[in-house]
């Protein structure tokens, strides 16, 4: 993202109000194209053994996800800890400063399912409220590959239930969405150079590709510099907890060498 992109005071409002922002053209498209062939490379060297669509679950089918990109490629590192993306990341939280949580690469096959509605922030031990993520098609992304759909204001709601991406997780809140009427918002098509931020607790879930290409994504992850871990790690999120902060202990500030202030 260019050093000179300003974030105005009405997206920051509307990332706060709504728990998620699409950015139309904010990365230039030669930059996606520099990173899209080394990611593409990566997920297939890593799901070569993944089983066939039809015999995998819900969570499965939803999509092939292969996590910490940047740790194996130098490219990919320079990408997802660009200084740009991190600065628009902080501006729409309003903290001062964020640090690199991780990357994955999310890749809805053609006739992947849906992904159920879900929070990201289940799985993370982050004691703050302050955690974003960048989602970032490599292709262009008609709405019937699966693009996001969020709960408008659900990053403020009292439904924080620790749930997995699961049957579970979609029944549960497609329940809720109907009963009380939430209202749903959609990015609609997504062009390569579009980015889609969202909140750690923003209530969101995808559709499923219905086209004979793949979906291709990265989504960066950051979060507030300074943020402890939670005092006590349960359910889901004891599995950020192990991956990520295994050498710390509740209590202690987040962050290390693979997640630096950007």
């Amino acid at each position: 993202m260019p050093e000179s992109i300003v974030i105005d005071e009405s997206s920051v409002v509307e990332y706060q109000s709504a728990g998620h922002l699409t950015l139309r053209g904010a990365l230039p498209r030669a930059k996606i194209q520099g990173v899209r062939t080394t990611v593409e490379e990566l997920v297939r060297e890593a799901t070569r053994a993944a089983l066939p669509l039809e015999a995998r679950d819900t969570y499965g089918k939803a999509f092939l996800q292969v996590q910490d990109l940047n740790r194996k490629d130098a490219t990919v590192r320079e990408f997802v800890w660009d200084q740009g993306l991190a600065r628009v990341a902080a501006s729409l939280m309003g903290v001062p400063a964020v640090r690199f949580y991780f990357d994955q690469a999310l890749f809805k096959e053609p006739g992947g399912g849906a992904t159920p509605w879900h929070q990201d922030h289940v799985y993370w031990p982050l004691a703050t409220e302050q955690a974003i993520t960048a989602w970032v098609p490599l292709v262009d992304v008609p709405a019937e590959m699966g693009t996001m759909q969020f709960v408008r204001g659900s990053h403020h709601s009292q439904h924080r239930h620790l749930i997995k991406i699961s049957d579970e997780s979609e029944d549960l809140y497609s329940r809720l969405v109907a009963e009380e009427k939430l209202p749903v918002e959609r990015t609609g098509p997504m062009a390569v150079g579009d980015v889609s931020f969202h909140a750690s607790w923003a209530l969101h879930r995808a559709m499923g590709n219905s086209t004979p290409e793949v979906r291709q994504v990265i989504a960066v992850v950051y979060f507030e510099d300074g943020a402890a871990l939670y005092d006590q790690i349960e359910g889901s999120q004891r599995i950020g907890y192990d991956v990520y902060f295994s050498d710390l202990k509740p209590g202690d500030v987040a962050g290390s060498d693979l997640m630096p202030v950007l």
